[in-house]
């Protein structure tokens, strides 16, 4: 894929992909895992928790050992110029940090995340939201703001929604043409029973 050429360019030349997270429970822990295998032309750098402790996990979990607790965008810079990953509570500390040039939000949270993905906008930095909570509610309204700052935001690809256009995209390479696309969750339907999964059935056919 043309992705992975672009990113074996980028590992061969040094410059990788920087990567800063907001956001280090299961879902970030595991986004950390995959990034400190390392993945080919791509790097986590930084991760903003609000609960630091999380964030040392992460970094540990990843096997991400030289890492250092900063208060600036500055002080992050500087870390970062010596090799050294970054880990904060102010997850405007990775909007605001010029070294990074990708973030990815992972709070789930909505109100919150919407500052924090905007700030990002203003600092011309790309945004991967693994947030569907804030796709949901403010997603078109971010997707013109994205496109107004000359950046992309985007969902990920493992994420529900990054699956759906994934395959989306592959049914239109093969000169399909999906006339609908949607996401069913029922694993977390806590309210299904088999007696309510019978009576769906029977509904739907």
């Amino acid at each position: 894929m043309i992705v992975d050429t672009a990113l074996r360019e980028r590992e061969v030349a040094g410059r990788p992909i920087c990567v800063g997270m907001v956001g280090s429970g299961a879902t970030g822990r595991a986004i950390a895992l995959q990034l400190g295998t390392p993945a080919p032309g791509i790097r986590l750098v930084a991760i903003a928790n609000r609960t630091p402790t999380n964030g040392e996990r992460a970094f540990r979990e990843a096997g991400i050992t030289g890492w250092i607790r900063v208060g600036s965008a500055r002080e992050a810079e500087n870390a970062m110029a010596r090799g050294l990953a970054i880990l904060t509570e102010d997850p405007f500390v990775l909007t605001a940090c010029g070294a990074i040039d990708v973030l990815v939000e992972v709070t789930g949270t909505v109100e919150p995340a919407a500052h924090v993905v905007i700030d990002a906008f203003n600092h011309g930095k790309h945004v991967v939201m693994v947030n569907a909570e804030l796709d949901s509610m403010l997603g078109p309204i971010l997707k013109v703001k994205a496109d107004h700052a000359g950046v992309v935001v985007t969902n990920t690809d493992g994420d529900e929604p990054g699956v759906a256009m994934t395959l989306y995209r592959y049914l239109r390479s093969l000169g399909l043409r999906p006339v609908a696309a949607g996401n069913l969750k029922g694993m977390v339907d806590y309210y299904r029973t088999s007696d309510t999964q019978k009576v769906f059935a029977e509904k739907n056919g």
